[in-house]
């Protein structure tokens, strides 16, 4: 599984960097008006995070991937913003509730996009309800692999956000193979 990440990670930097790209582009850009900068994160992260999780579900599995489909987020917007929109609602809902119920959510929740990308005609709450069965009995699991990236990403502030170029796509690939990975062994998913 190591191998496999270490020859995909050059082929994911350049999208992951195009990718946030657009999202710093359209979040600081307008950074005055804070009421549009949240409008437009909202309707860009959607279709990014789809896209870049389904770019990393065909590097993985050494697919062929045309053009077009490096933007698949935004030919699927509605859903991909929908998705963006409910996930998140509850896990601010459970974080407001109390931290440890909004840890959960977050982790149960974790695999929305990568379900979505695999099975692009199930409903939103059908890909909620399908990120919760993948996830049930491995969310300890998935929190200590989370935990495990915190020296990543203080590299990536140490160098000032430089690093994140390779942080970044080095734990989407291996969010990707854990996805995989359990995928695998929770069920075959149907088609």
């Amino acid at each position: 599984a190591f191998n496999s990440m270490k020859e995909n990670l050059p082929e994911l930097i350049a999208p992951y960097v195009v990718w946030l790209s657009i999202l710093f582009v359209g979040v600081f850009m307008l950074n005055s008006l804070f009421p549009i900068n949240i409008f437009i994160l909202v309707f860009l992260c959607g279709p990014v995070i789809y896209s870049l999780s389904y770019y990393c579900l065909t590097l993985k599995r050494e697919l062929t991937l045309t053009p077009h489909e490096m933007v698949i987020g935004f030919r699927h917007s509605s859903k991909s913003i929908l998705l963006f929109i409910v996930k998140y609602s509850i896990i601010i809902i459970c974080t407001v509730a109390f931290i440890v119920p909004g840890i959960i959510a977050s982790l149960a929740l974790s695999q929305c996009f990568f379900v979505s990308g695999d099975n692009p005609k199930l409903s939103i709450f059908e890909v909620i309800k399908e990120s919760y069965r993948l996830t049930n009995g491995l969310k300890k699991r998935l929190f200590y692999l989370v935990l495990s990236f915190i020296p990543l990403i203080v590299v990536g502030v140490i160098t000032f956000g430089v690093g994140f170029a390779v942080v970044g796509p080095y734990m989407k690939l291996v969010l990707t193979h854990f996805y995989d990975d359990i995928r695998k062994r929770v069920y075959i998913m149907p088609n």
